[in-house]
């Protein structure tokens, strides 16, 4: 990485769930503009654990590792409407009132749930990304004799 350019990621494979889209797909687009080897998009319309499945076997059997993996993928939540006139508390009131708890959780569990299975799908291709980067001397071991690099 050098100073005057902070934002390269040249040589990397990445993985970008949520990424057929919006910010994914923008995220997909920055990092092979930023020199990404490799970017893998996975989209969310067909069943996410085949489409995570599938896109680990084809990573495995392509490159054998990934170095970034950005879990982009999720449900937009329970919102409500407003206007430049409402104010700040008009909004939160309304927040309050009119968003359930179990529809607010129910998103968190979502998100948060899918961007936990979606690393754990891609954990040995992250840790075959780790092992080559130290061998391509991308980075330093971040413990003595540690297999996982500081980049």
């Amino acid at each position: 990485m050098e100073p005057s350019n902070p934002f390269r990621v040249d040589g990397l494979v990445a993985v970008v769930a949520g990424g057929g889209t919006g910010i994914g797909f923008m995220i997909a687009k920055a990092l092979a503009g930023a020199g990404a080897k490799k970017v893998y998009i996975l989209g969310r319309r067909q069943s996410a654990l085949e489409t995570a499945a599938s896109v680990v076997d084809v990573v495995s059997k392509d490159t054998g590792f990934i170095n970034l993996l950005i879990a982009n993928s999720g449900i937009y939540g329970p919102s409500k409407s407003f206007t430049a006139n409402d104010s700040v508390q008009d909004l939160r009131k309304r927040l309050l009132e009119e968003v359930s708890m179990e529809s607010f959780t129910e998103t968190f569990h979502v998100n948060v749930t899918g961007a936990y299975f979606t690393l754990l799908a891609f954990l040995e291709l992250l840790d075959a990304g780790n092992t080559k980067a130290l061998e391509d001397g991308y980075g330093v071991p971040a413990k003595p004799g540690g297999k996982v690099p500081t980049i």
